[in-house]
């Protein structure tokens, strides 16, 4: 019989429903980058925003 293996997917990582946006929404580019960001580099959701916003270009009018 074969051992039933776990996930590693559904446990790693942050939910997003942890950092502020429900998981039944969808996300446009510039959430789903931000939430990428905040959850590769622990940044609180703001931090993440700013850095998101400034790597991708969108702050260059700023």
């Amino acid at each position: 019989m074969t051992p039933h293996m776990q996930n590693p997917g559904v446990q790693a990582g942050v939910s997003r429903d942890l950092i502020g946006i429900s998981s039944r929404k969808t996300l446009t580019a510039p959430d789903w980058r931000w939430q990428q960001i905040a959850i590769r580099f622990w940044l609180s959701s703001e931090m993440a925003k700013e850095v998101s916003r400034h790597c991708y270009g969108e702050a260059r009018d700023d």
